[in-house]
């Protein structure tokens, strides 16, 4: 309590006789009004030490109003004489509607003149924005006039969960409209979800006569399950068939709020009809008056048991993360918790990138629920993504109204985030975004620059595109993989395809030489983004490719997986890829040995020499060019390919003469050429020979090679081939 040694000296006298009052009844209880005040006046009691003062014998209730907001008393101790004198205690989580009906229903009177007594409104603005929050304006005096703690008022409200579910923050409390954005960022819904078993109470004598409390949660979308009573919620009146507190305009704190004597579990809907054009026509004359706390209906019904428990764990740890206080810093400082934006969109990814995401829902049950919620989405994505028209995609982002169908959706964010190391969360998310920005690239971009996340959320949904430019600075992480770019061949080699790309690299779209090609670069640069986070042109200039290689190969790329299953198979063999270049026991080091072969040249001798021996094989001028095996040797020894030698790119921009260097490297490629020709036997030569410069690299020796063991290797190699097989009895 104050002292009165801090007023000013105007203000000592008025402000002690106050002060001096209040000492005289300390045990006056709280709700039963003082006998000997007046509306409007303050009496002081009489005692010695005012007696000679005659003149000051009441103090107004602003003065008394005035020392309260200075500490000098509680104003518990001098309530409004308005007050209502039969009030209720909240029940725990306990939402302001609720609190309004339950306290109509035992004073007989409606809840609009309860909410005109307790100055929450009138007849025009008795809207549905209060349940977002009291005005400050308001907030005291409500208190006072229920008899509520100040504290208890404001947990009416949506404001007590501001800190912990952040897109309440984003919604107007200036309005009563309630908004799209407030659907589209999962904010709140005016109307509630219910629990029939809550609705009927704990078992208590107040809740026996009024009702249970209407969870205050329920209006979250994040709400969908009830752990005690181990059910799904209820969204509509089984009565009526319509949300609870529907109308036209949706835009009270509560339907019908004029009638009196309706239990606070009944529904006050308005009876509606549906017309031939599908319209809802309400009548307000008829109200629904279903009690919801007898209601039969049962959503988790028609779930299985293994379904519903995977949900009802869901929300289990939704509710520890909305219920359990802040966590403060050392400088006492809260520490922001994204559990919540991180899920929302996470939640939007699902939606736009399904069935990508699929493989996040294990129930057939639950998979068929969201395949039939997200065709109309997917079909809206399509037709945004021919003519880049965004009305159609209005209200995609919106929670939906089911809860089974926000659980599943909640239960398959919260797998995709897992446990948000930014290693794995990469590998999940990235499949997802890219389908994601495939079918809605604006749509899907303005979603996550405009979401508050965390920074590995922002990493991990970052676009694979190499010429995506939003946030580029998040990506400079790396995976958790202790391999480094220089071990990653620029072209991978066919048996690392086979082994980890094995059903891929046999389906139509990768058949053929030049496909395979597109699989074989693309899969190199993958893993070079995977460890370094780089785009793909900087990837391409780490493996020592030309110029632009990184964003032509993406291009080509993502052409051929269009589908979605193809990419998340894409993206699982670059995994497996990963796993099994970091379990080498002796890393190769792909970059050293370009740089080793990078200024070398095949002597003119070792090129007549290889030839020699071989029938039919041209020696024309253009084919005894020593760039020729230069850069096929070099193309084998680096495993790269041939038309980022510099011999090659030194060519082209000099613009020769056709044939070019290029085209006459490619005559020997192994996929072109015919086992047993002139020219398959000189590359089987160059290969023999590119392999002793290859152990020269790794082994740090001069570059030597010898002809004679070359050409023997291959011989022998032809004559076995040469050798008919065994008849067979």
């Amino acid at each position: 309590m104050g002292s009165t040694a801090s007023l000013g000296p105007t203000e000592s006298t008025s402000n002690n006789r106050v002060h001096q009052a209040l000492a005289f009844r300390p045990d006056e209880r709280r709700g039963r009004r003082l006998r000997h005040l007046q509306p409007g006046r303050l009496r002081e009691p009489r005692t010695a030490g005012n007696r000679q003062r005659r003149g000051a014998r009441t103090v107004s209730i602003e003065a008394a109003t005035a020392a309260h907001s200075r500490g000098l008393m509680p104003k518990q101790l001098y309530p409004d004489p308005r007050a209502i004198s039969r009030s209720l205690t909240p029940l725990p989580f306990e939402s302001l509607p609720g609190f309004l009906l339950r306290l109509a229903y035992r004073l007989n009177r409606s809840p609009r003149r309860i909410a005109t007594l307790l100055n929450l409104g009138t007849r025009v603005n008795f809207q549905h924005a209060l349940l977002r929050s009291i005005p400050l304006d308001h907030e005291e005096e409500f208190s006072c006039l229920a008899r509520l703690k100040k504290e208890e008022a404001s947990n009416l409200t949506l404001q007590r969960f501001a800190e912990k579910y952040p897109p309440l923050k984003m919604i107007r409390t200036d309005t009563n409209r309630l908004g799209h954005s407030a659907k589209a960022n999962w904010a709140m819904s005016a109307s509630s979800r219910f629990c029939p078993e809550c609705l009927r109470g704990g078992g208590s004598q107040v809740e026996d006569s009024f009702g249970g409390a209407w969870k205050l949660y329920w209006h979250l979308p994040i709400s969908f399950a009830c752990v005690p009573h181990k059910r799904i919620l209820e969204q509509y009146c089984p009565g009526c068939k319509f949300p609870l507190n529907s109308s036209a305009s949706s835009t009270r704190l509560i339907m019908n709020p004029g009638v009196t004597g309706m239990h606070p579990t009944q529904c006050r809907n308005s009876r509606a009809e549906r017309t031939g054009q599908g319209y809802k026509r309400f009548k307000a004359s008829e109200i629904c008056g279903t009690r919801l706390d007898l209601t039969s209906a049962h959503k988790s019904g028609s779930l299985p048991a293994v379904d519903l428990n995977e949900i009802l764990l869901i929300q289990e740890a939704v509710n520890d993360k909305l219920l359990t206080k802040e966590v403060a810093d050392s400088a006492g400082v809260n520490i922001p918790d994204y559990y919540f934006s991180d899920m929302i969109t996470a939640t939007n990814l699902i939606k736009f990138s399904w069935p990508a995401g699929r493989y996040l829902v294990n129930s057939e049950t639950l998979a068929t629920l969201m395949d039939t919620y997200t065709a109309p989405i997917i079909s809206a994505t399509t037709n945004a993504s021919g003519d880049r028209s965004r009305p159609s995609l209005l209200g995609t982002r919106d929670a939906p109204e089911d809860p089974t169908l926000c659980g599943t959706l909640i239960l398959a964010a919260s797998k995709l985030m897992g446990d948000g190391q930014l290693a794995s969360l990469i590998d999940r998310m990235e499949p997802l975004v890219f389908e994601a920005y495939q079918r809605a690239p604006m749509y899907v971009g303005n979603i996550l620059r405009q979401s508050t996340v965390s920074q590995n959320f922002k990493k991990a949904t970052t676009r694979l595109s190499y010429n995506f430019r939003a946030r580029t600075r998040m990506r400079k992480s790396r995976h958790a993989y202790n391999f480094q770019p220089n071990q990653i061949p620029p072209f991978l080699p066919r048996d690392w395809v086979q082994e980890s790309f094995g059903r891929l690299s046999i389906l139509p779209c990768f058949s053929g030489y030049l496909a395979q090609s597109v699989l074989r670069r693309g899969a190199s640069l993958r893993l070079a983004h995977l460890v370094t986070g780089r785009n793909w042109d900087q990837c391409g200039a780490i493996l020592g490719m030309s110029p632009a290689a990184g964003s032509r190969a993406y291009g080509a790329l993502r052409i051929k997986l269009r589908d979605s299953n193809l990419w998340v198979e894409f993206e699982n063999g670059v995994l497996q890829m990963a796993t099994h270049i970091d379990k080498q026991a002796h890393s190769i080091d792909f970059a050293a040995r370009r740089d080793i072969m990078r200024n070398w040249i095949m002597p003119q001798q070792h090129w007549v020499e290889l030839r020699d021996g071989i029938r039919h094989v041209k020696s024309s001028p253009t084919q005894m060019d020593v760039r020729i095996p230069t850069v096929i040797v070099w193309a084998e020894v680096s495993q790269a390919e041939s038309w980022h030698h510099p011999l090659v790119i030194e060519s082209r921009r000099a613009k020769e003469a056709a044939p070019g260097l290029a085209s006459r490297v490619g005559r020997y490629h192994p996929e072109v050429l015919v086992r047993g020709t002139p020219l398959f036997r000189l590359r089987h030569r160059l290969d023999r020979y590119a392999q002793q410069l290859t152990e020269a690299c790794d082994e740090q020796l001069p570059l030597s090679a010898s002809v004679i063991r070359a050409v023997e290797e291959e011989q022998a190699g032809f004559a076995s081939a040469q050798q008919p097989l065994p008849a067979v009895d």
